[in-house]
């Protein structure tokens, strides 16, 4: 015990150079130990998510980016299937599918066009509030409500898709109606409206003051009047739309073009059974322009990839775990170099060999002990953030 004192207090006293070597090599442990931890973290996550979703239609091309855009919601400017490509899935009777839409954001966290079919698949439940229930209302989910500190009845403007050219999406005022439980899944950091609020700030649908009462007050707003009658107006840009849906102009606010070709981002397809199941895929496999995936299979193909890169982050971080050894080695016998007066006093007042090596062992140790126990702390702080770092690494 005395020797492990001597070696406590040796350390106390050149306490800046012990800090350093502690944290180096607590860095040095942190850094496999954490990633390791991180990686898993984040495999349950996406494997829970992906098992929820049992399928994905969407446009062809990448299925990484189908199923991140409308499982996890990262938002990558995705493309679109028509509205109609829903009937296509349901057709027979083999399955139900529910629409998405994410393609834009308030304040910076995603805005999901859906039904209520989807809270019912997510099993998502309300913290206080309700549902939406017309056009314009916004349901948060509980990371989006800390956030931006917004409760019920507070409003939420969505941005614009083009900081320069606002035009292009006007944005949409929305109350809040309702705030979700938090159920650590991408839908903490969703803004849920129905499909039809999504197509409005999409540019689909819109409303704006009444017609004919602004060709009379203002006439220069009519760029052209129809010769056969004269209700069949056109309007120039003057006419003020409205930038949020109140039950006064909701009424005012109407589509143009066929609902069937109107955008979506994908469809969650949920067979009935394994043989609709295999009907499905087996309709969309010779599909030209429309794919269908599996998410967990999308998943276990994408953590293959990423465990094969984790094995070379091992490699090097075994070679800089042997360098920083090397150098906690360097370092410790300059100590002793420089401790040769030190030493020698302790060989007069009666200490062998051993004793004198043992203290210089017991403060390697020491350090090592320091370190491991940092790098350990630092770990668990990582993994306990990770759910909130969600919205950044996916």
């Amino acid at each position: 015990m005395n020797v492990w004192r001597l070696s406590f207090r040796y350390l106390l006293f050149h306490r800046w150079r012990s800090l350093v070597l502690i944290v180096s090599l607590s860095l040095v442990f942190f850094l496999p130990v954490g990633v390791h931890w991180l990686v898993r973290e984040y495999h349950q996550h996406l494997l829970a998510r992906a098992g929820e979703t049992p399928l994905l239609v969407g446009a062809k091309g990448s299925r990484f980016d189908l199923l991140f855009n409308n499982a996890y919601f990262s938002l990558e400017s995705p493309t679109t299937i028509p509205f109609g490509e829903l009937d296509k899935a349901e057709s027979d009777d083999l399955a139900i599918a529910i629409p998405l839409h994410v393609r834009f954001t308030a304040k910076k966290f995603p805005i999901i066009g859906t039904t209520l079919d989807y809270f019912d698949f997510r099993k998502l439940t309300l913290a206080t509030g309700t549902f939406p229930q017309i056009l314009g209302d916004a349901v948060i989910g509980s990371r989006v409500a800390a956030a931006l500190n917004l409760r019920v009845r507070d409003k939420l403007i969505s941005d614009p898709a083009n900081l320069f050219d606002i035009s292009k999406v006007y944005p949409l005022r929305m109350p809040v109606v309702g705030i979700l439980r938090e159920r650590s899944s991408p839908d903490d950091d969703g803004v849920f409206v129905d499909l039809r609020t999504a197509w409005i700030i999409d540019g689909i649908g819109h409303g704006h003051q009444d017609a004919p009462q602004t060709g009379n007050q203002l006439p220069g707003t009519i760029l052209s009047r129809s010769e056969a009658t004269s209700t069949h107006l056109t309007f120039n840009d003057s006419i003020v739309q409205f930038n949020e849906i109140t039950p006064e102009n909701l009424r005012s606010f109407h589509f143009h073009g066929n609902d069937a070709e109107f955008p979506l981002t994908g469809l969650i397809v949920i067979p009935k059974d394994q043989k609709g199941s295999t009907i499905i895929q087996g309709r969309y496999s010779a599909s030209v322009d429309r794919q269908m995936i599996e998410p967990l299979s999308v998943i276990e193909d994408l953590m293959r990839t990423i465990f094969k890169v984790e094995k070379l982050f091992d490699l090097f971080f075994i070679l800089v775990a042997v360098s920083s050894l090397l150098f906690l080695g360097l370092a410790t016998f300059l100590s002793i170099r420089t401790r040769e007066r030190e030493m020698e006093i302790l060989f007069m007042i009666g200490c062998g060999k051993g004793t004198v090596a043992w203290i210089c062992a017991s403060e390697i140790v020491l350090i090592l002990a320091c370190s491991g126990i940092l790098a350990v702390v630092l770990s668990a702080m990582l993994v306990h953030w990770a759910p909130g770092l969600s919205l950044i690494l996916l």
